[in-house]
């Protein structure tokens, strides 16, 4: 998957969680909509494609994710010897606009990396000036809040509200105004960052500024970014209620508008206690109820269909099947095949085709066991008049014949012209047939060490030879792309 692709499915992804959010934000468990994002999040940084015919992509039918392949028919029999099935053609190399286009995006991904990067860096700066609270509640407090991390409290006159930094060594920073002596506020404020650090939450908010950094181009990447960190919050004030009892939801709500009263500025990487939207957070609060297996059912059903449904790929597994392409010989390789002229062999291909469609221009055909002559109408005939080129290559290997690290690989791309109303299936075969058959003698009756020696030039001298020698007044071939290597330690030809 390259960007754009990424971008499109993660953009997807954003407007299904946006909508379930504002369906559901009070009704399922506040981590539901946490794994949703961390997905969208992972869509967006991993450039892999994971299909599924479950994917909404395959049940649209439709291509976002990927390119359709060229209709090839493919011989399960003994092709000519030496011949390969076509490869795609090397896409055209990068215009102006497209490395433009580069330089923008990665322009635009520095400065956004050195806007978070200094907004830190300061915040960083800052919490040097901090100083440790050594007191009887923060002693008491810290040994029964014990982790594998070492975590220490710390405060400040920098910041207003409480925060919590770090990951290996988590900090939680409050201001020089909290009341150490009033204990049941600072419970509610310490458990809320507590279970940031228990989370990791600085690592998902790390995950969220790559992708922000990367898509910075996409609107819908930042609204991820800000409504997941309004998530974070919203889920650790529904575990801090759940903890406490949902008794004491009024007392927590009324400490965290306290709290609001002095709102922190841009900390990334930090989890404040009263960063995120007032009025959603008290009504979340507020609306938070025990804990139901059935809301937690539904949340795994929906984060599973979720991830099904819109964080795959488009099944490309049935456009490969191979179907049954004996009705085809049948149909088309009739006696006197050869004495059709091109224009009524492929018209009879064509009317072939339009009676029997298949889903895809990239399905593969499977002919069984077939006979050479089978085997040589598929080869050239059908796929004459299907493509507008014959590809074939041939490599070969010299490691363990006496010769180290060398190797040599010749491959090619022909086309034919001829005229398809006087020229038969016959003659533009015969042409194709000894025009590959003599480049494959002339590869394999050559000394290989002779044509491991011989220069691009020499080779393409030799297959215009050919070429000139099988070509006739009625069927010209010519080739259109070619490729000749010779790879040793110091020399290397192409062409």
């Amino acid at each position: 998957m390259n960007l754009l692709e990424m971008s499109f499915a993660g953009s997807v992804m954003v407007l299904a969680i946006l909508i379930i959010r504002a369906l559901a934000i009070n009704r399922l468990p506040k981590r539901t909509f946490l794994i949703l994002w961390g997905i969208a999040a992972a869509r967006l940084l991993l450039p892999l494609s994971i299909p599924s015919p479950f994917s909404v992509y395959s049940v649209l039918d439709g291509q976002p994710l990927g390119t359709a392949a060229t209709d090839v028919p493919q011989a399960a029999g003994t092709l000519p010897a030496g011949a390969v099935e076509p490869v795609a053609t090397a896409p055209p190399s990068a215009g102006g606009g497209f490395a433009a286009w580069w330089s923008i995006w990665a322009v635009g991904a520095v400065v956004c990396a050195l806007v978070f990067a200094i907004a830190y860096w300061n915040c960083r700066r800052a919490f040097r000036f901090s100083l440790p609270v050594e007191n009887d509640f923060v002693r008491n407090w810290l040994r029964d809040h014990r982790l594998r991390r070492s975590i220490s409290i710390r405060q400040s006159g920098r910041f207003s509200t409480p925060l919590t930094y770090g990951v290996f060594r988590p900090v939680i920073l409050m201001p020089d105004s909290a009341k150490w002596e009033d204990a049941k506020p600072l419970q509610y404020v310490l458990a809320h960052e507590y279970i940031h650090i228990r989370r990791f939450d600085a690592v998902a908010k790390f995950v969220l500024i790559a992708a922000v950094c990367v898509h910075w181009f996409n609107p819908l990447v930042w609204l991820m970014y800000l409504l997941a960190n309004r998530d974070i919050e919203l889920s650790c004030d529904e575990a801090v209620v759940r903890l406490f009892g949902e008794n004491k939801r009024a007392d927590y709500a009324r400490t965290l508008i306290g709290m609001e009263e002095a709102r922190s500025g841009f900390a990334p990487l930090c989890s404040s206690f009263s960063k995120n939207a007032i009025e959603e957070r008290i009504t979340a609060i507020m609306k938070v109820k025990r804990a139901s297996i059935w809301a937690a059912c539904i949340a795994v059903i929906l984060v599973a269909g979720f991830t099904t449904v819109l964080a795959t790929s488009r099944d490309t597994k049935a456009d490969y099947e191979p179907i049954d392409g004996r009705p085809m010989l049948e149909a088309l390789m009739v006696e006197g095949y050869q004495d059709q002229t091109v224009s009524e062999f492929n018209n009879a291909l064509s009317e072939w085709r339009s009676q029997h469609p298949v889903k895809n221009d990239d399905m593969r055909w499977r002919y069984g066991d077939v006979t050479e002559e089978e085997s040589n109408f598929i080869w050239t005939t059908l796929k004459a008049s299907l493509l507008p080129q014959l590809r074939f290559s041939y490599g070969q290997d010299l490691v363990g014949k006496g010769v180290k690290n060398l190797s040599v690989e010749l491959a090619y791309g022909i086309a034919y012209q001829c005229d398809p109303d006087t020229v038969t299936v016959g003659e533009r075969d015969t042409v194709i047939s000894n025009v590959v058959n003599d480049i494959h003698s002339f590869w394999y009756g050559t000394d290989i060490e002779v044509l491991a020696e011989m220069t691009s030039d020499e080779v393409r001298s030799k297959v215009d030879e050919i070429i000139a020698r099988d070509n006739t007044d009625k069927v010209t071939i010519s080739i259109v792309e070619e490729y000749f290597e010779c790879k040793t330690p110091a020399t290397r030809h192409w062409f």
